[in-house]
Formats: structure tokens, sequence, C-alpha cells
């Protein structure tokens, strides 16, 4: 693995509201942020501050740099640290790169398929077109042609 890149600043995601309460555990000041129009508005304990946009922190834009260069990444943080916002922000970058290739060239997966759901992805096993398997037909699915092309056409980097 190239990188190791623990989160510990930016919010897991914005949705229509994000309540934070100073870093992870602290007693910090209360903050409410809300998206509007693309836009992040920020009430701190009262006073009203508009923020453009959601920047990167400095370990966001490492990994981020580090994939754009085609390097394979690992990167882990508490919840609520910015992990699926950063890899949105990946998603868009490759998205962006590989245009009507991204589908067949990028897959977005998780270990779990509730995970999978709070990144719009699919299981490992899903995308990779394999589950556990049972019986003898379960391997015979594994190792079809389609299968077989699906991951030829994902590339893992050194």
């Amino acid at each position: 693995m190239e990188a190791l890149a623990s989160l510990n600043a930016a919010p897991t995601h914005i949705s229509d509201t994000v309540e934070v309460t100073g870093s992870r555990g602290s007693t910090g000041p209360h903050v409410s942020e809300t998206l509007v129009g693309g836009s992040l508005s920020q009430d701190v304990a009262g006073g009203s501050q508009a923020v453009d946009s959601i920047a990167l922190s400095d370990e966001q834009q490492r990994v981020v740099a580090l994939v754009k260069a085609g390097k394979n990444v690992f990167y882990t943080g508490d919840a609520g640290t910015g992990k699926s916002f950063l890899l949105n922000q990946i998603v868009a970058e490759l998205q962006t790169k590989h245009g009507d290739e991204f589908g067949r060239l990028v897959a977005v997966t998780a270990a779990t398929g509730i995970a999978a759901t709070h990144i719009n992805g699919s299981t490992v096993h899903s995308a990779l077109g394999c589950g556990a398997p049972r019986v003898t037909d379960d391997f015979s699915r594994m190792w079809k042609k389609e299968n077989r092309g699906r991951l030829r056409a994902l590339k893992a980097n050194n």
C-alpha cells in the first residue's frame, strides 16, 4: 500500500444538516452546518458565517493526489471523519478522468451491503461476480467468461 491515512477532520457526508460539537469527543463550540444550493452555511454559537465550499484537508488532498497518480491507497478513520466525503471526491475525479469508461474500469466497493449503500457502490463479491460458493455450480458461476472479463478490466496498480 502506498499510503495509510487516518482522517480526523471532515464530516462523513453532508446531508441537509450536520451537527458537530467541536472535534470528535471534545466539548468545543456547537456548530451547525447546512448545505444550501451547493454552498455551506455555518451557524457557530449564534453567529452566522457563509462557507463557499467544503475543502479537503491536507491528508485528504494527499490521498486524492495518490489516486490521481494511479497508486493503490487505503485510508481509514473513525466514524464521521470524512471517509465517504473523500471517496465521493475520488469518484468524481475518476469519473472525469475515465468518462464513459468509468463503470467498466472502476469498481466502488465495500465489504458489506450496508456499507456499499452508503457509498453508492456494491459489495466486493457482487462487483467481482462471485459470492461465497455453496455448491459446485457456484464455483462455475464465479469463473464465467463475463466475470473473468470484469476482473481483467479492473487494473490493479503497483
